[in-house]
Order: structure tokens, then sequence, then C-alpha cells
């Protein structure tokens, strides 16, 4: 009798202290299946930054899945050299900013002195300019971005006019919202444009338009209402980085300061997910004058993780300047589907440069000394 008595009163104290032990398990854990990601429900996620001395907290809409300090994997790459275009005595090339590559190994220079876009075949021999100096629909006075489409239509953009230009069958113009600075655009097809902006006064940063210059979607902010403080104007500048298209519904957003990834899907906000990084929290002064106050990008430049993306295949590949040491390159890997961390590339060879571009089996730079390389990678 006292043995079943110790035992029904053993049994009662561990179901007192179990089950509430392991509810408050679930509440809090993370989860993560193919198809969803469950955020904790007792958790806020905010993101810290200190102004002129003044420390301040950026709040988050959302709770990210935690990656951060997942140990990195490691796969060693060979890089070969296969071409070579441009340099300083070299007329073929002034001073190329940007580079891209279609699906047929053809790629794509912007050259900005010359105020055009010069297309090579994979064997480096050119095939066509488009544009040129000027004012006019197709001509450019200062051209800074380059892009492509899924059908190889060719966009450039001039920071002197603010126009983004379409090169198809036909030369269209867009130009953004008044008031609103542009600061990344990715076509997800030939009529949708994602443009990730910096205002002064939204916290909305990413917009969609069609190619006529019409707005279809603003995504909704990532940010908490309690991140409007009278600083809020400045946040604009921390978002920056790449937006990668994933499909014609889908694209992802990678600032370049702190360790996110943003994931959208049929104009929502479908999930976020932190990469493997620690993140250094900004300390930023503004800048003022009789008729401005801004932070200076510049002050930005120690705090990035993040320094170029791609999609290769089903692949996200980040490219990741901390980590990244004199010519060894790292290439840190995410699933396009989840955001989920795979492994790391070293990639060693290819020296100093300014701009990149990624294929499932070539990595083209614009170097340092204005050059085109072309590298396989195996």
């Amino acid at each position: 009798m006292k043995i079943k008595f110790s035992i029904t009163i053993a049994a009662i104290f561990l179901t007192a202290i179990l089950i509430p032990l392991i509810i408050s398990l679930l509440r809090t854990n993370i989860s993560i299946n193919e198809k969803e990601i469950k955020y904790s429900q007792d958790k806020e996620y905010y993101f810290r930054i200190n102004i002129n001395g003044k420390e301040d907290k950026i709040y988050f809409a959302q709770e990210p899945f935690n990656q951060i300090g997942k140990e990195r994997k490691y796969i060693f790459k060979k890089v070969n050299k296969i071409l070579e275009l441009g340099g300083v005595n070299d007329s073929l090339l002034y001073f190329p900013v940007a580079i891209k590559a279609d699906s047929e190994g053809n790629f794509y220079v912007l050259d900005q002195i010359a105020r055009c876009v010069k297309k090579f075949s994979g064997r480096g021999k050119l095939l066509r300019i488009i544009g040129h100096e000027g004012t006019a629909p197709g001509e450019f006075k200062y051209p800074i971005r380059l892009f492509l489409d899924p059908n190889k239509n060719i966009y450039v953009y001039d920071d002197h006019s603010g126009l983004l230009t379409r090169f198809s069958k036909d030369i269209i113009q867009l130009r953004v919202k008044p008031g609103d600075s542009p600061t990344e655009f990715c076509p997800l097809d030939s009529s949708k444009i994602v443009v990730l902006k910096y205002s002064i006064n939204s916290f909305d940063i990413i917009t969609q338009y069609n190619i006529e210059g019409k707005i279809e979607n603003i995504y909704k902010t990532i940010l908490d209402a309690r991140s409007k403080t009278k600083d809020f104007k400045f946040f604009g500048h921390i978002f920056m980085g790449d937006i990668i298209r994933l499909s014609s519904t889908r694209f992802v957003h990678i600032p370049e300061c702190f360790n996110q990834l943003f994931f959208y899907n049929e104009k929502t906000l479908e999930r976020i997910v932190t990469t493997i990084d620690k993140t250094s929290y900004p300390i930023l002064f503004v800048e003022s004058g009789p008729d401005f106050r801004h932070i200076s990008y510049k002050s930005l430049d120690e705090y990035i993780i993040n320094w170029a993306a791609f999609m290769v295949g089903e692949e996200l590949i980040i490219l990741n300047s901390k980590e990244t040491k004199k010519d060894c390159l790292m290439l840190d890997v995410y699933c396009i589907i989840d955001g989920l961390y795979k492994h790391s590339i070293k990639l060693s060879g290819i020296g100093a440069f300014s701009a990149m571009e990624m294929t499932h089996n070539k990595i083209y730079v614009i170097s340092d000394d204005s050059k085109v390389k072309i590298f396989s990678y195996e």
C-alpha cells in the first residue's frame, strides 16, 4: 500500500513538473520542415544600432529562423583563367563597372566612360554595342547598374537621369516614384521589376513596378512600428544590398550589413532566415549641413557582410566579405527554397576585383586594373 501510494505521489509530482516544461519547450522552440517555418511566440527580434552615440533598436515585424553560429562545411574548388579582355592600354573597354552573363554563355559589360553596354560571346568576340552618350531614350550620362531578365532583355540604370532603360524590341524607360532613391533593381520578367529603394519619408523599402512605371505592389514593411523613431529615415542605408530573382513570383532581399535573408513570394513576405554569420552592430554618425542630414554610405563599409549574391541552379550563393581573405574567396551556399545553409566554397587565384558574376561553371570579374577576367571552376 505504501509502495502504491509513493508511486502515485511521484507520478503526480512528475506530471506537475514535466507537462508545463514540455508546453514551454513547444512554445519557444523553433522548428522547420520543407513547407513552413514556425517562429517563437515569446521573443522579439531587433537589430541594435548606434547613431551619434545614442543606442537604438530596429525591431523586425517577424522573427527569423536562426542559423547564427552554425559551423561552416568547406568545399575547396580550383579555378582556371580562360579569358582576359581590356585593361588600361586596351580601347575595347574604357571603364567597365558591371558584368552579367546569360544562359548561352554570352556576357555583357557596362562601360561607364563609353556610356554603353558591350555584348561579347563566350570566347570574347564583341557582338553588339547597346546605347551611347546622350539624353534621349537609350542614351546615358552616368550609367551605374546593369541587369538581365530571363528573356535576355538588357536593363541599365542611369544615376544622372534617374531612369531605368530596358532594351528589347522597343526601348522603354522607367522612373521610380519621386522622393524614392533606388539602390537596386530586380526584373522578375519582362514586365515586372522589383525596386529596392531608400526613402526618407517611408517605412517601405521594396516596391514592384510594371515596365511602364506604374506601381503594382508596395511590399509590407519588414520593420515593426516601434522602429519608427525620429531617426528612422536613416535606416534605409542599412537595407542596401542585393535582390535576387528566384522565379517569376519569388525573390530574396539580402542586405549588405546584417545577417538576414528576406524571402518574398506572390507579393508578400514569405519568410526570414538568418545567415550563419554573427552581426556586428553599426556605430554610425549623421552628417549635417544647412540643407541636409544623412548617414554617409562609406560609414557602413566596415559592417558589410554580404558583398554580392547569385542564384546558381537551386542554390543561393553569397560572397561573404567578412570571411573572404586575400586571394581566397568565401562563398556561402544556401537553399533557395527554405534559406537553409548547405556548405561554403573556398576559391583561390582570382585576385582583387570590383564586380563579379557567377554561373554554374564560370566566374566573371572586373579586376581592379579594369580588365574583364573569366574563370572556370570545379
